[in-house]
């Protein structure tokens, strides 16, 4: 099987088995990818796009490309580019397999925006035969003379004319050949539009991290004026977190009782779990940065004290600081 037949089958296998593993509304997938790791599917995508729309031709490029789609979480990544794929199809020179593939997506995708860009024809008409399919050709029996050793001294091949009825080379008889500048341009577009999904979804996913990993609560309401140093604590949380790659905090939100500005923060399970060590560690220097932080503000030129309260997912109390007395408790 020629390496072009098995990009075909591959392609179609790909799009039949995602389909049946998608989510029945056409939807994200039901089983989440962890942000990380779609984070690094991404960057793979966008390599394997650079280097496809590069070489549109190569096999060992559009293999990679495939490979990369068929491992995307349902996102409109993947359907751009599973659209670019069925399109490149084009350039592989087997156009007899476009028809099927680019009605499989449209039911895989029946209101994709990308299906402009896979049309039910971007030919045009075939210049060597003009359209019909055939070209006259030299017999091949008499050399084109026409001439044989029949009795009447005329080739039985082709009956004297020199020349016979063949199917068209470049068009295989259809009439109609694939308009190279067009294609390119339409690929070239597609490519972009793939590019563009890209760095939209990962804009996407820092939103998600923030709101996923750390977002006010709805056990309280912060007050207006504590959210500027709220919104400095997340920010230097979300740090702390990538550079200790594990997850400290889930929600957090303030409380003002008189002075006392007290930071509620929700611990997951994980964390509970770590060595008390390591908590008290990572604890205290929160506490550090939240006193640091209410010292530099200042709300009708009134001080605020820094205290924390620790909370797990089940709403328990697993930790304390207060200001009077400046003592950390945490659950051991």
């Amino acid at each position: 099987m020629s390496s072009v037949r098995r990009t075909t089958v591959l392609l179609a296998l790909m799009l039949t088995t995602s389909a049946c593993l998608a989510a029945p509304d056409g939807g994200a997938s039901p089983n989440p990818v962890d942000p990380r790791v779609e984070a690094r599917q991404l960057e793979q995508a966008r390599q394997a796009l650079l280097d496809y729309g590069r070489q549109p031709r190569d096999a060992n490029a559009r293999a990679r490309f495939m490979a990369v789609a068929g491992k995307l979480p349902e996102s409109d990544v993947k359907q751009a580019f599973w659209h670019l794929a069925i399109l490149g199809v084009l350039h592989t020179g087997k156009q007899n397999t476009y028809p099927a593939l680019r009605t499989m997506l449209r039911k895989k995708y029946s209101d994709s925006a990308y299906a402009k860009y896979l049309p039910r024809s971007i030919s045009t008409r075939c210049l060597d035969c003009e359209g019909k399919g055939t070209t006259l050709g030299n017999c091949a029996k008499c050399n084109g003379t026409g001439t044989g050793h029949g009795t009447d001294n005329k080739c039985t091949h082709c009956k004297g004319e020199g020349t016979i009825t063949q199917t068209c080379i470049n068009c295989a008889g259809r009439g109609e050949s694939i308009s190279g500048v067009t294609l390119q341009r339409t690929f070239d577009s597609l490519a972009r539009n793939c590019l563009a999904s890209i760095e939209k979804r990962e804009k996407e996913l820092v939103k998600e991290h923030q709101r996923g990993e750390i977002r006010e609560g709805t056990t309280s309401v912060t007050p207006d004026y504590m959210k500027p140093p709220l919104k400095e604590f997340a920010g230097w949380m979300l740090a702390q977190q990538r550079r200790l790659e594990t997850k400290i905090v889930s929600k957090m939100y303030v409380e003002v009782r008189g002075a006392d500005a007290i930071l509620h923060l929700v611990v997951p399970d994980s964390f509970v779990k770590q060595p008390y060590a390591q908590r008290f560690r990572i604890i205290s220097s929160c506490i550090q940065f939240w006193a640091t932080r209410l010292n530099q503000f200042r709300n009708d030129k009134r001080r605020y004290y820094a205290e924390m309260v620790l909370l797990d997912t089940n709403g328990k109390q697993v930790g304390v600081y207060r200001s009077e007395d400046s003592r950390l408790i945490l659950d051991r």
